[in-house]
């Protein structure tokens, strides 16, 4: 706290500043808010002209059925395929749809100008040709009305996303000032408060000496500086008022320590109910919040998480034959293992006995998921030494990948622990991926 009615001036200037600063700051950024919606307009009013030439050219070329009708669409609909190439228009999503469709009309116009030239070579039934004229017609109208639909889909987005960010601005500047004027009001009340305490506090000093108790002392420490100044004649303190203070001063250290001690507790409890006492693995509790939060980044951000269940083979003659601790020290040293053999963005748990979940998270595919399964594989099927004994396990693997379908950690897990029993039902250690359509190797 500042012992100071200066600072707390200063400070009461430096909150109106920022109060300016901070409308200053979300008018700018309301106003380039704006400025980029309005040129995303204009971007798909841009296309949108485009559609409606290209769809002038196309009616031409069908009312008339002559080579230069033709010869015009088929040099626009190029034209639009390079422009489109060099641009994004209105985002990958929707330039990426839109090239599609320009792709299909590429090929229908192709399609046609095989057919022009084909019918100059030979003769072709008029029945046919009309037929084959009125499909024509109706698969461009219907790749001009999917152009269109898609381009007032993206300006409803556009809207939508424009709306959304002006009212978030709206909220967290309202939400600014509020605190900043809060925090303006109770910095002026406490400097108040601050000043009229101080006041008495060197009065009653004063009527104290006015009075003949010499011994009264002026608490000054809680004062600011200015009043400390003042009340620096009545400072003198007693033995007694000494041994008081060195007394307060003991018991704030203690409930410091205490207060210290607790806060260890609190962490230390708070790792071991998210962690195996064992291994020190992530639990199966822990693991399905994790994974929670892994999976909805992934809803967002488009990134791969793959799920590797693990079962331990030949785990229960070891651990039956040589006892349970030795059992433990066997799950700690493949607990290592798999630490040491993944990333620290993965998560690692022990799910249950001797199973284990791996999640690799963050992949941009899942090319090397597969690579990463036969390098755990190889580190857990190496000969394990403990108390002079040595011993081998293997290990089946289920993989699961997050699909967007899915809501729950369970699901995925699910699918991980399906596909990994069709792995254990060979002896061997080997890897099964599982997919919504069948299971395989």
């Amino acid at each position: 706290m500042v012992n100071s009615l200066l600072k707390k001036m200063i400070a009461v200037l430096l909150v109106s500043i920022l109060l300016t600063a901070v409308t200053a700051w979300s008018m700018v950024r309301l106003y380039l808010l704006q400025q980029s919606h309005a040129q995303s307009h204009a971007a798909i009013i841009r296309v949108q002209l485009d559609v409606d030439e290209l769809r002038a050219h196309l009616i031409q070329y069908l009312q008339y059925q002559d080579d230069m009708s033709f010869l015009k669409l088929s040099e626009f609909q190029n034209e639009l395929s390079k422009a489109w190439s060099r641009d994004e228009i209105i985002g990958e999503r929707g330039i990426g749809k839109l090239k599609q469709i320009n792709t299909q009309l590429a090929g229908l116009i192709d399609g046609d100008r095989i057919f022009r030239e084909a019918k100059e070579t030979r003769v072709i039934q008029s029945t046919y040709v009309i037929q084959r004229q009125n499909i024509m017609r109706m698969r461009y109208n219907m790749l001009i009305q999917e152009m269109n639909t898609h381009l007032a889909h993206a300006h409803r987005r556009l809207l939508s996303i424009e709306q959304n960010a002006i009212d978030s601005t709206y909220r967290h500047l309202t939400l600014i000032l509020i605190g900043c004027y809060v925090v303006f009001f109770a910095a002026v009340i406490g400097l108040i408060r601050r000043f009229r305490q101080g006041a008495q506090t060197v009065s009653r000093g004063i009527f104290a000496i006015r009075d003949g108790v010499f011994s009264h002392k002026i608490q000054a420490k809680a004062l600011d500086k200015e009043f400390q100044y003042v009340a620096g004649a009545f400072n003198e303190m007693s033995e007694q008022l000494q041994h008081n203070t060195f007394t307060r001063a003991e018991l704030e250290t203690e409930i410091e320590r205490q207060t210290k001690e607790l806060s260890e507790q609190k962490e230390t409890l708070k790792y071991l109910s998210d962690h195996d006492a064992l291994t020190r693995l992530l639990n199966r509790r822990a693991l399905d919040r994790e994974l929670t939060i892994a999976m909805d980044k992934a809803e967002r951000t488009g990134v791969i998480i793959a799920v590797l269940f693990m079962d331990i083979n030949k785990f229960k003659p070891v651990n039956d034959h040589y006892g349970h601790a030795f059992g433990d020290k066997v799950l700690v040293e493949l607990a290592n293992r798999l630490t040491r053999h993944t990333r620290k963005t993965d998560m690692i748990a022990r799910f249950g006995g001797d199973e284990f979940v791996v999640c690799l998270d963050l992949l941009r595919s899942k090319a090397g998921v597969t690579e990463k399964a036969r390098c755990l594989i190889q580190a857990l099927e190496k000969p394990i030494t403990v108390q002079n004994h040595t011993v081998q396990v293997g290990v089946s693997i289920g993989i699961a990948y997050f699909s967007l379908e899915e809501n729950f950690a369970r699901d995925v897990l699910e699918r991980a622990y399906t596909a990994m029993y069709v792995a254990k039902e060979s002896k061997e250690s080997r890897y099964v991926e599982h997919n919504p359509l069948s299971v395989v190797s």
